[in-house]
């Protein structure tokens, strides 16, 4: 099968806030786009700011029909859980360096499905609209009038054969975290489900301290997928997905606090790119690394360091922006996933155990044309 990779939009400037709609123009089977974000950083640094931070929503209309939409946190949380890995990023704190991140739509359960894919002559005026407001500042953002979009759209360059249908995706409910109780929601049942993905983040605050045990209730308890601690969705997760893995290049000293993008990390490594120095993680806070930078000098002598510096920062982990999701069953197999128009009610049930925390509801859902 051969494919062939069509820009839809190429390095375009963006203003620093707008949304940026693009005309889905190609009329070949789709099996992925790819949105890539660009922008370079203010003239001293950009501490703690990125890309999938500034990117707000994406969303694929036809009309007012929406077949995809969801911010780029959590577009790039589901191409994790979706396709197995984190989609290409460069995050770099350095002054005046750019900052590049992927964010990916997938049509079918992998790239190149066959089976599965975006038939555009199925639809009347596709539309993909980028909504962001980039961070603009000289030490903790973006360098103004810098950001470029680019679109790439994959198409089946010969036929893949007759479509069963294409993966939907889209944030289905938002709220913030009460400090007790339970926050019920009513999910649709008009697609069955491959994939239910569920963040909550407040830095500092473990995933499980927000959110304690989540429950899938269908027809009243008529059958039940799952009731379980987060701790267990956690376990189960790590088994069957394994860690995501974030690289940033920081410009930091000593005692900075960083986000390490993961809800539980398993292993963090610092590594200070000036002679002289030593860099380390000296804490972790949940989601949060603590940096220790130490300054050598020739007498000899050694100092906490007191000015920022260039540290390379590897972290590996589980839940990539503390997303956390739930596979119904083999994710290549349709007979596998959740059937739900042939439910009546499906709620999902969220026990809460911490204020504050964001809270969102992603639902990957099948679509027969």
């Amino acid at each position: 099968m051969r494919f062939r990779d069509v820009y839809l939009l190429k390095q375009e400037t963006i203003s620093d806030s707008q949304t940026k709609i693009v005309d889905i123009k190609v009329t070949e089977p789709i099996t992925a786009i790819y949105v890539i974000y660009e922008a370079t950083n203010g003239s001293t640094s950009n501490q703690g700011v990125h890309l999938h931070d500034d990117v707000d929503k994406i969303e694929l209309v036809d009309g007012s029909d929406v077949l995809f939409s969801m911010s780029g946190i959590l577009t790039q949380a589901l191409d994790f859980y979706s396709l197995g890995h984190m989609p290409q990023q460069v995050l770099t704190e350095a002054g005046g360096a750019t900052q590049k991140e992927m964010f990916i739509i997938p049509f079918g359960r992998y790239i190149g499905d066959r089976s599965y894919y975006l038939d555009p002559t199925k639809f009347t005026h596709l539309q993909l609209k980028c909504t962001h407001s980039l961070t603009i500042s000289d030490t903790a953002g973006f360098a103004t009038g810098t950001g470029k979009l680019t679109v790439i759209a994959k198409v089946f360059a010969e036929s893949p054969g007759a479509a069963s249908g294409f993966l939907m995706a889209k944030d289905v409910y938002d709220w913030t975290t009460a400090a007790s109780g339970d926050e019920v929601i009513d999910l649709p049942t008009d697609y069955p489900y491959r994939l239910l993905m569920l963040r909550a983040f407040e830095t500092t605050v473990g995933l499980h301290e927000s959110i304690t045990n989540v429950k899938l209730s269908i027809d009243f308890d008529k059958y039940i997928p799952f009731d379980l601690r987060m701790q267990e969705l956690v376990s189960i997760a790590e088994e069957k997905w394994g860690h995501a893995t974030f690289k940033t290049e920081l410009k930091r000293t000593d005692g900075d606090t960083i986000q390490g993008h993961l809800a539980y990390p398993r292993f963090y490594a610092a590594n200070a790119k000036v002679d002289m120095s030593l860099a380390s993680i000296d804490a972790v806070d949940d989601d949060q690394l603590t940096l220790q930078l130490i300054d050598f000098t020739t007498s000899p002598s050694i100092a906490k360091a007191t000015a920022d510096k260039a540290v390379n920062l590897l972290v590996q982990g589980v839940c990539p922006h503390n997303c956390i999701a739930w596979a119904f069953g083999d994710l290549n197999n349709p007979d596998d996933w959740l059937p739900a128009p042939s439910f009546g009610d499906i709620k999902l049930k969220c026990t809460q155990g911490n204020a504050g925390a964001s809270a969102s509801v992603v639902l990957q859902q099948l679509r027969s044309y």
